[in-house]
Parts: C-alpha cells; structure tokens; sequence
C-alpha cells in the first residue's frame, strides 16, 4: 500500500475511533440516565455539563496551533523549537485555565439569578456539580497541549486511543454509579476522578512518546509564545462565534424552558455526533490542501475546492435525510416516549441547520491550508450574533425549538457573508462565485431533492418508517449518481497528472 494512502487511512480510522469513544457518552448516558433520574434531575445534569463544557471554549485553538507549529518545527529536525511551541502552548493554557476558575464561581454565583426556573432547592446541588465537572475540564485544558504534540508527530491514533480509554470509562463509570446510587452529587465525583486521571494519562504518555523532551513549565520563550498568540488571534474570534452558535443554546433553552433542557441536550448530543463523525472523515483534506498550496498550484487547489465542495454537501443532505427518517421511533426506544416527542422536532430543525452551515466546511479548510483565516472573522462573528439574538427571541415565545430556527438563521447569515463578502477577500479574483454557488448548493439540492421530497412526504402523511426506507433509498439513487460521478472526476485528475499525487490523496480521503 502506497505511504500516503497507509497514513490517510490511518488517520482516518483513529478520528473514527475517537468519534466512537464520544459516541459511548452521547448515547450511553442519556439512555440510562433518562431511567435512573427524574426528568427535571436529568435536565440538570444536561445544563450542568453544558455550563461547565464552556472551559473548552479557552483553548481558543492552541491545540490545533501547538499540532501545526510541532509538524512545521519536526519538518526540519528542530525538535528545540517544537519543545518550546509546546511549552508555551502549556503555559497559555495553564493560564486560561485559571480564568475558567474565576469563570465557573461567577456562573456559580449567579445560578440562581440566570435560571429563574429551576427549582430552587437543587441549586446546591447544581453548583456542587459546577465545582467537579467545571474542575475536572480546567485541569484537562493545560494537557490538551500534549495532543496537540502528538498530532504535530502525525501520531493521531494516541489522542484516539487515549480518548477511547478515558470516555470509555467514564461513560461505565458515570452508568454504574448514577444505576446504583440515583445521586446526581456523586456522578459529579465520579466525572472528576476519571477525567482527572485520564488527564495524567496523557502526560505519562507524553512523557514516554516524546523521550528526552524538555518541557519548560515555567520558562518563557517569547518568540514561540507570540506565534502562538498570533496564529491563535483569528482563530479565537472562531470559537468565540461557535461559543454564540453551540455552545450557548441549550443555556438558553435552560433560561426559558427549563423542563426541555434534556430533550435539547439529547438532540444536541446526537447531531455534534454527527457532525464529529463527518469532521473526522473530512479533516485530513486540510493537509491535502496545505500541500497543494505549499507548492503553489492555486489553479489544482480551487478545482479540487469545487469539486470536494459539490462532494461534501451532497453528503451531508443525504445523511441528513437519513438521520431524520427514523429520529421518532428510534428515540422513543432510546430515551423514552416523553423525551422523544420533545426531541425528535428539534433534531429535524438541528439537521437543517447544520447542513446549511457545514456545507462550507470545505471553504474553511481552504482558509486554513492557505493560512487566510486571519481575513474571515466578519462571517463566523455575523452568524454567531444572529444566532444568540433570534435563539433568544424564538426561545422566549416558542421554547426549546425556537433555539434549534436560531441556528438555522445564524446559517443562513453566515453563508450570505460568505458569498457576498469573504469570497472575493479570499479566492482568487477570476474565482466564478456563481459557478461555485451552483456547485456547492445547486446542484446537491437538485440530487437530494427526490430525498428531500421523501421525507416531507413521509412526515405529513406520518408513513411508519419501514414504509418510507424503499422510497427514500430509491429517492437518494440521483445523489450517489452525484458522489459517484465527482469523485471518479476526482480519481482521473489523480490518473491525468503527472507531478504528483494529490488528486490521489484527495480521492483516498474521500
């Protein structure tokens, strides 16, 4: 097997392996705890985990920053350089984690005055939680450096496997103790003990992987530190705007419809799961494009943007389409009836937006490999405001689903600013936007369309789902004609050249 395709294929199978590690706690916990807790316990275990997931938010990107600077530093054999970007990616983080600290006693002071509709006897309770689960992801911050080293090394099968072991445990952990106990007090315990040794784990591994490496805890090395800060700036204004998309949603819904907080943290869950396993595939094309343009052939590296564009979105409306197929009846034997009767129109509205707005994933790894995310920070910013106000308003009149039309808003925005704004600060100046607008969103709404129709149909006329599967199968045959026919363009670019192989990466990767 040719060295490229062995290193794809195995990155591709570690991200995978890792998507399956959080898979066991998006499907495992909410099965269980949706029988071991009382509805309202259940929503606050939700809200809690969502409060305190707001510490991953201040990695503002230095683990992906430390991963690329440790690629670049072992490129040319100048391991001091990659010691000192790790030890100034674990000093950053060690201080941001001491902001989470300040962070989590505000949002814990102010508990009671945020969520006016939690019963007010659980807020001891809820804050206890705050300390252990917030605690347990602060300590985890500083380390994530360590995974970021091991992906500078193109070693992804060691975060794989370590999140494996530590997700893994904690999801058994987390079912045996909530089974046996019903306290929602010693989940939290049992949260911050198996987090906090899985976060030793990743620096014995560390420790063993990368011998003889000095990793200056204290020391400052101003040149990598500013470059971290530097590549680390744009990006920051990314996380923030997902913070307003993502992460900010399920508190909203707390806010104003407390009693669904469950039923929105469950359709969450399973549409980031979603959307990891379709990252995790994806993701190894930005090294492909980060090679394509490192040799300066911008003409290959916009054909091959067209192309995997018009792939991935396809791709996404026809998952969508099947994930959306059997959301009712699969819930209803997942978390129960109750929770999926409130669950199952939020995930349909979720797939919505989430293709709409990862149909551009392609354009982002673009800005990445060629290092303009620093001239798109109008969009993300664009979208996240217009998804926290119209999330706020819809919320308010219309509960939890009104969060879900909010994220479908913040799409719609953030793709407008795409193609009315960003594309032309970005792409070359003879770049067609709208042969790109027909490639990317035209013709994959054209071959999802009898698929799209299929489940329309199905929902109106309330078909069981075993009725609707041959339609939607033989709806969805013009969209695999679609992924079939590009990434056999794809393939006979790899056979057509002759200087390289990187239609031939790309191809490998799809």
């Amino acid at each position: 097997m040719h060295p490229s395709k062995r290193k794809y294929l195995k990155n591709a199978a570690s991200n995978l392996l890792s998507v399956g590690s959080s898979a066991l706690m998006a499907v495992a916990l909410p099965h269980y705890f949706s029988r071991d807790f009382s509805p309202t316990e259940f929503s606050l275990w939700v809200l809690v985990l969502q409060l305190g997931a707001y510490v991953n938010f201040l990695n503002f990107g230095v683990q992906t920053a430390v991963g690329r600077y440790v690629a670049h530093a072992l490129s040319k054999d100048d391991r001091r350089q990659a010691e000192e970007i790790a030890s100034a990616g674990f000093q950053i983080l060690s201080l941001l984690g001491l902001l989470g600290v300040a962070l989590l006693m505000v949002v814990g002071i102010m508990l009671p005055h945020i969520f006016h509709k939690i019963d007010p006897s659980m807020i001891s309770t809820a804050r206890f939680m705050l300390v252990w689960i917030g605690g347990a992801l602060i300590l985890n911050l500083p380390t994530t450096t360590f995974l970021g080293v091991f992906v500078g090394h193109q070693r992804n099968d060691i975060p794989a496997f370590l999140a494996l072991i530590t997700k893994g445990t904690l999801a058994i952990i987390l079912v045996l103790v909530a089974g046996a106990t019903h306290d929602l007090r010693l989940c939290a315990e049992a949260y911050f003990v198996v987090s906090g040794v899985g976060s030793v784990l990743q620096y014995i591994t560390f420790k063993r992987f990368c011998v003889g490496w000095n990793l200056k805890l204290f020391a400052i090395s101003p040149a990598a530190r500013r470059e971290l800060i530097s590549y680390c700036a744009s990006l920051s204004v990314w996380s923030f705007a997902m913070l307003l998309v993502n992460g900010l949603d399920t508190t909203i819904v707390g806010i104003f419809d407390f009693n669904k907080v469950a039923a929105y943290g469950i359709s969450i869950s399973i549409i980031n799961f979603f959307l990891t396993t379709f990252a995790s595939v994806t993701n190894p094309l930005l090294q492909v494009f980060a090679k394509i343009h490192a040799r300066d052939r911008i003409d290959q590296l916009i054909h091959l943007f067209m192309l995997v564009s018009k792939f991935t979105t396809v791709l996404l409306i026809g998952i969508g389409c099947w994930i959306v197929l059997p959301v009712a009846p699969v819930f209803k034997l997942w978390v129960g009836q109750r929770l999926a009767l409130q669950a199952a129109p939020v995930v349909v509205v979720l797939v919505l937006a989430n293709v709409l707005r990862n149909s551009a994933i392609t354009y982002s790894y673009f800005l990445l490999s060629s290092g303009m995310q620093r001239k798109v920070l109008l969009g993300p910013l664009a979208e996240g405001i217009s998804n926290l106000v119209v999330s706020v308003i819809a919320t308010s009149k219309f509960g939890a689903i009104g969060a879900a039309w909010g994220t479908v808003a913040g799409a719609i925005v953030g793709l407008s600013v795409n193609y009315f704004y960003n594309f032309q600060r970005t792409l070359p100046r003879d770049f067609s936007i709208w042969k790109y607008f027909i490639e990317n969103l035209g013709i994959p709404a054209l071959a999802t369309a009898p698929a799209i129709a299929v489940i329309f149909l199905q929902r109106a006329m309330e078909l069981s789902m075993l009725v609707a599967i041959p339609f939607l199968a033989v709806a969805s045959i013009p969209a695999f004609f679609i992924l079939f026919k590009t990434y056999q363009s794809i393939s006979e670019g790899a056979v057509a050249e002759k200087r390289g192989t990187l239609h031939g990466d790309v191809a490998r990767v799809l």
